[in-house]
């Protein structure tokens, strides 16, 4: 079992997607107690509506799978929650399919059958970088909302693509006062 560096299962949400229940199966055996939350499903349409209603850290998903493939799963997620963390498996690594998800934002793309240590070595880093992206959410968020007059309760209601955007400008006025606090002023 892999722990983050405190010992204890990594706080965050990890969604498995794979149309083969045998290999999900060998997924969520690995992964139990990695994470607080670990959801699987063998439907990727079903996976999209659970993103949809949860918030969600990373997902672990096959490329190819009937139905919906992992690309265009990985393309509707993002447009619901854009900070999730994608990771892909496949049996098919071609070129086209690793650079259409990378440049989609995917965090890594793992060959089946997976090599369990590379594939545990991803999920760790892919866990330890949607907490540091949530950290800094949480903090351009409370930034924002002292130092903005948008309404607290305006900014809880925003869809979670509305927030990112108000939490991007958050982090270009925070670098302005920055930079503003690093230049000296005329006369000092």
């Amino acid at each position: 079992m892999i722990l983050s560096d405190s010992g204890t299962p990594y706080n965050a949400t990890l969604v498995l997607v794979d149309d083969e229940t045998e290999i999900l199966e060998i997924l969520e055996a690995r992964f139990r107690g990695v994470v607080e939350r670990l959801v699987s499903f063998s439907d990727p349409s079903a996976a999209l509506e659970f993103v949809r209603t949860h918030s969600v850290d990373a997902m672990l998903m096959d490329l190819k799978m009937s139905g919906m493939d992992g690309l265009t799963l990985f393309g509707e997620v993002l447009k619901v929650q854009p900070a999730t963390v994608g990771i892909f498996l496949t049996g098919f690594g071609d070129k086209v399919n690793v650079q259409t998800a990378l440049k989609m934002g995917a965090f890594d793309f793992i060959d089946k059958p997976f090599n369990d240590k590379l594939l545990i070595a991803s999920i760790k880093r892919a866990l330890e970088r949607a907490q540091s992206e949530k950290l800094i959410r949480e903090i351009l968020e409370v930034f924002l909302k002292s130092n903005t007059q948008l309404d607290h309760k305006a900014f809880d209601l925003m869809t979670v693509g509305e927030k990112e955007k108000a939490l991007r400008a958050a982090l270009g006025l925070a670098r302005v006062r920055l930079e503003n606090l690093r230049t000296p002023k005329a006369g000092n």
